[in-house]
């Protein structure tokens, strides 16, 4: 066996290192807009869809630092409803249940009453959500912490923060519905680097 001399040794060496070291480094997270998600899969027929599995799927052999989900719990008036108070334990055990995940992060906003429409239902409106999924994202694009966003959601109030951190050197990759199941703002997949249609082969692999 022909010897390896120590000049070429070291080059490969180092090579393996730096290598290794940028795949270690090349860190990327999973952003849901927990709402958004729920109608992109009411077009599907509400299936039973784990979350944490989802994002490994989109997130393929990327090195995940965290998935954040990014939902409210239903309204309560005060005081609540029974009917209320049971669809407000169910959102919550759901969100225990996420929180038992490994490496899964849940923010909870809250719902604000608007009233009700002419045929008279009740009209909520989300609110603290999108401000902290948009916090958390130019948190750890600004700091560095990862190269890569991959975000599930349709709100154009996200394309300041996609903006900033495209600016910090974070490529955003965009996961959208399907209308009229997952409108999404065309301002938002403008300003993102890649976009993906959730379609029914990333459902099937993300089942429970």
């Amino acid at each position: 066996m022909p010897s390896v001399g120590p000049g070429r040794w070291l080059r490969e060496l180092t090579l393996g290192l730096y290598f290794g070291e940028a795949k270690l480094s090349d860190r990327v997270a999973v952003f849901m807009d927990g709402a958004y998600l729920d109608w992109v899969l009411r077009g599907f027929g509400n299936p039973r869809v784990d979350r944490a599995k989802l994002s490994r799927e989109i997130t393929s052999n990327d090195n995940l630092l965290r998935t954040y989900y990014y939902d409210c719990p239903p309204y309560q008036s005060n005081p609540p409803t029974a009917d209320e108070s049971q669809r407000f334990a169910r959102k919550q055990r759901f969100f225990d249940a996420l929180k038992q995940k490994s490496n899964f992060e849940v923010r909870e906003g809250h719902l604000l009453s608007k009233g009700t429409s002419q045929d008279g239902n009740p009209i909520f409106q989300q609110k603290g959500a999108d401000i902290l999924l948009a916090v958390d994202m130019l948190s750890l694009g600004s700091d560095s912490q990862i190269q890569k966003a991959y975000l599930i959601a349709g709100d154009g109030d996200f394309v300041p923060v996609v903006r900033a951190v495209k600016n910090k050197g974070v490529v955003v990759h965009l996961f959208h519905g399907r209308p009229p199941h997952g409108n999404y703002s065309q301002q938002l997949w403008d300003a993102c680097d890649d976009r993906t249609e959730i379609l029914q082969d990333l459902i099937d692999k993300s089942l429970m």
